[in-house]
């Protein structure tokens, strides 16, 4: 019956009979993990129950504190794999898609109860409360926690949880065999369950993670030693004490640990967007959620950009959008014909989305030429893109952001054509220094009553007015 769990659970790429298996199941995720909860809870039934003495202390604290210190050393570990060989679930986890608050319903209920509460209290009866002591009086306390370690670790569904199993493995066995209770395991695993229910992958990318984890992992193995291990005279200065060592050794620490971090994070998300099979708006839109997220500071930026500009993308119009997207300030090395084919891919979208149209229009303005050539050859985008009269201050940033002659001539045309009679009351918006002579021709080539509109508009703002050439005898061309 273990056997049979493991099966069920392992990574296809060592077993990839599972897959066939989930296939006729039709099981979803919740649903597999408790059919293999389920199967491992009988087999621990079949095995005898271990004769172990009975704990005289409480190692939950000091288990959890352990694995709150060991837990950002195992994202160091997944953010290698993830620059070794990107996947699906690591894709995810470095590039998440960024989504509202989550809604509470009992499918969710559901999901956390079985992989908080179920999972933990299966594998854990099993592997640490009947396996373990059973293999230890047969063949040895180091190859019994090999092989729990090495199946427990097997009874996950991808490579990226083996590696995060492999170290939680070894944690339990540890504390299993130093005299901690079954329920000290069971609370643990659900705690280290718990941190991925509630942040998901993301927590890997999150830079705030493992300092928040190091010190409270650092605070619980504190107390427990000074107050309830090994509790003696003045506990509390010794309590101190410890804290003031804790602090300046992760003082002394975070720096390297973060420079590690950040450049694995870099390798990872270059590898992922060297081979990931993803849309490039897309990609772009999961690395800007990621800057409004504080996780891509100006640091990953610029070593991103190098790392691109040293292995460039495999095509030509990721590589330089990538760049363009990372590096506001080298727009005019840019190749205009690939940020054209860009965002003629964005234009021949029939329902963007508004972080596609925001993604759209930020190229749009530090790109007008390619814009404009969009423009001409997908008019219909307009009415997308930049509905009047809602985004009439968009219209009008671009606009100001087109100022060579012929790209802005070709853009009024088109929004003439798009929403005939509406453009004079924007290009009347128009501030003083900005307007040109293009401006000028298509008002009076389009609007019979221009002097009658800049007679108005010379009564409030005379400046605006001239700059249109009201009041003065030289002819617009």
């Amino acid at each position: 019956m273990a056997t049979l769990a493991i099966a069920l659970a392992a990574p296809a790429e060592l077993a990839p009979w599972g897959a066939e298996v989930r296939l006729v199941l039709r099981a979803p995720w919740p649903a597999l993990v408790a059919l293999v909860a389920a199967l491992l809870l009988l087999a621990a039934g079949r095995l005898p129950r271990a004769v172990v003495a009975p704990a005289t202390l409480d190692r939950s604290a000091l288990a959890i504190g352990a694995l709150f210190v060991v837990e950002p050393l195992i994202h160091l570990g997944l953010l290698a794999l993830a620059a070794w060989r990107p996947t699906a679930a690591t894709a995810e986890a470095l590039l998440p898609v960024e989504s509202a608050m989550p809604t509470w319903s009992l499918a969710s209920a559901v999901n956390v109860a079985v992989l908080v509460a179920l999972a933990p209290l299966a594998e854990e009866t099993f592997f640490r409360g009947r396996l373990l002591p059973w293999l230890d009086r047969r063949v040895g306390r180091v190859t019994a926690v090999a092989v729990t370690t090495a199946t427990f670790a097997l009874a996950h569904g991808n490579p990226q949880q083996v590696l995060v199993a492999l170290p939680l493995g070894l944690l339990l066995a540890a504390v299993r065999l130093s005299g901690g209770s079954l329920g000290a395991c069971v609370v643990t695993h659900a705690v280290h369950n718990g941190l991925f229910v509630v942040g998901g992958a993301r927590l890997i990318a999150a830079p705030w993670v493992p300092l928040l984890l190091v010190a409270a992992g650092s605070g619980l193995l504190i107390v427990a030693w000074c107050y309830h291990l090994r509790p003696g005279p003045r506990p509390h200065r010794r309590c101190l004490a410890l804290v003031a060592i804790a602090v300046a050794a992760i003082a002394a620490l975070a720096p390297g640990y973060r420079v590690a971090r950040d450049h694995l994070w870099v390798m990872a998300v270059h590898t992922h967007c060297y081979w990931w099979r993803i849309t490039n708006d897309r990609l772009l839109l999961r690395l800007d959620a990621l800057r409004r997220r504080g996780q891509l500071d100006d640091g990953r930026r610029a070593a991103l950009g190098a790392r691109l500009v040293a292995r460039p993308c495999q095509t030509p119009v990721r590589q330089t959008c990538l760049l363009a997207w990372i590096d506001h300030t080298g727009d005019a090395q840019r190749e205009p014909g690939l940020i054209a084919e860009f965002l003629a891919d964005l234009a021949q979208q029939g329902a963007p989305s508004p972080g596609q149209i925001d993604l759209a229009l930020d190229f749009a303005r530090r790109f007008p030429s390619a814009f404009a050539n969009v423009v001409y050859e997908y008019p219909e985008v307009l009415r997308r893109w930049l509905p009047l009269p809602q985004a009439a201050d968009r219209a009008l940033a671009q606009i100001i952001a087109t100022p060579a002659f012929q790209p802005r001539r070709l853009l009024l045309g088109h929004l003439e054509r798009a929403y005939p009679g509406q453009i004079a009351a924007l290009l009347l918006r128009l501030p003083a220094d900005h307007v040109t002579p293009c401006d000028r021709r298509h008002l009076r080539g389009n609007y019979p009553d221009t002097d009658r509109r800049l007679a108005e508009l010379a009564r409030s703002d005379p400046e605006r007015a001239r700059a249109f050439g009201y009041g003065l005898d030289v002819v617009a061309p």
